[in-house]
């Protein structure tokens, strides 16, 4: 990042100046950040009514395009928490809770093929309001509050981010960018939008969401 956007931070064996970011300037968080999650006595507590809900609340949505609402009471809240049932994430997931802090994920009943029967998507605003290690035992909460034993728990994936309305990022600026080359050199950077008489853009792929992604991009 520019120097004029950084704080200066010491200088290198060279005696180059080195910046670090401006946390007055800059957000550095986790942006997204999902796991699996098994349950011990999965298949138990959906058959107690859970599934029948989800069930329902699913097809009223793919039906009627109708929102079943489900509310989770957490001793930190005053007012409970309230989920909109939907479809999930096939064919994995058939049923998923969501508000705009967090995304339960289904499965119809519990798999004996490795996979979790639940995934848990946790969003930016929760993420950067309480950090990763409350907003996950926050996510283990409201999985408690429906009955579930949780067991292990593994790491999907994770989104890092930088968030900055002091930058706009142009073509020049990646032609320092080093990134690592296949043998066949076909993994060059992806461009949406790209203006070559400007060099604006409005978003740039370096990698793939498979394994690493790098994503840039002018809001």
């Amino acid at each position: 990042m520019p120097p004029s956007y950084s704080k200066k931070d010491g200088k290198d064996r060279k005696g180059n100046q080195k910046f670090r970011p401006d946390p007055n300037k800059f957000l550095f968080n986790i942006d997204t950040f999902w796991y699996n999650v098994d349950i011990l006595n999965y298949d138990e507590v959906m058959e107690n009514g859970l599934l029948e809900e989800l069930e329902h609340g699913r097809q009223l949505n793919m039906d009627y395009n109708e929102e079943k609402t489900v509310e989770v009471r957490l001793p930190s809240y005053e007012n409970p928490l309230v989920f909109v049932v939907k479809g999930g994430q096939k064919p994995l997931y058939q049923f998923s809770l969501r508000n705009d802090d967090i995304a339960i994920y289904f499965s119809r009943r519990y798999r004996h093929d490795g996979q979790y029967p639940i995934k848990v998507q946790i969003n930016q605003f929760l993420l950067w309001d309480k950090g990763l290690i409350n907003a996950f035992a926050e996510s283990l909460s409201v999985l408690m509050s429906f009955g579930f034993a949780v067991g292990k728990a593994k790491m999907n994936r994770i989104d890092f981010a930088v968030h900055s309305d002091q930058w706009k990022w142009m073509l020049d600026d990646l032609r320092t960018f080093e990134y690592p080359r296949n043998f066949k050199d076909d993994n060059k950077p992806d461009f949406y939008r790209l203006d070559p008489s400007s060099g604006e853009f409005e978003t740039v792929y370096f990698g793939n969401r498979t394994r690493l992604q790098l994503r840039i991009y002018n809001k």
